[in-house]
Order: C-alpha cells, then sequence, then structure tokens
C-alpha cells in the first residue's frame, strides 16, 4: 500500500518502499485503531501517528473505514509541516 502512495506524492517514478520485508499490514490498523500514538506537540486534531519502516502514517482512529490523512518521511521537519498545514 505504501509504495503505491510514496510515488504519486513524490512525483518520483515507482519503486519498492519495502522490498524483501513484511510491511506491516494496512488490516492491522483497521481492526486496532487505537495501536498509534498522539502527537499533541505537533497538533491538536485527533490523529494518531503510526512508524512503519522510515515512514509516518497519520490517521484518524475514529473514521470507519479508517482515514488515512497523510504518509509522511519521518526525516521531514514534521513540526513545520504541521504548523504549516494542520493534518
Amino acid at each position: 500500500m505504501i509504495t503505491a502512495v510514496i510515488p504519486s506524492a513524490s512525483g518520483r517514478s515507482p519503486r519498492p518502499v519495502c522490498a524483501g520485508r513484511n510491511p506491516p499490514r494496512p488490516q492491522f490498523l483497521a481492526a486496532n485503531p487505537g495501536a498509534g500514538h498522539s502527537r499533541d506537540d505537533l497538533t491538536d486534531e485527533p490523529v494518531k501517528f503510526w512508524p512503519v519502516f522510515s515512514y509516518l502514517i497519520v490517521y484518524d482512529p475514529a473514521m470507519k473505514p479508517l482515514g488515512v490523512a497523510r504518509v509522511l518521511h519521518a526525516s521531514r521537519d514534521l513540526e513545520a509541516l504541521f504548523r504549516n498545514r494542520p493534518a
């Protein structure tokens, strides 16, 4: 799933991000929406953060089906991103 989102968001050609690994299945977050953690230092929105390798999935645990708000590389300046555009 993440390999399909990252190339379209970055404008780069598709490449496997999780090749040779077993990434967490998207169904896990859907079945366990409370599994992530809040980041009150970044946003007041009721979203959770879930790390997957070098990426953070930002999602709304209250949405059915689970609503993914953003997929971000963990090396990005998260404070600046959320200051300029909340989840």
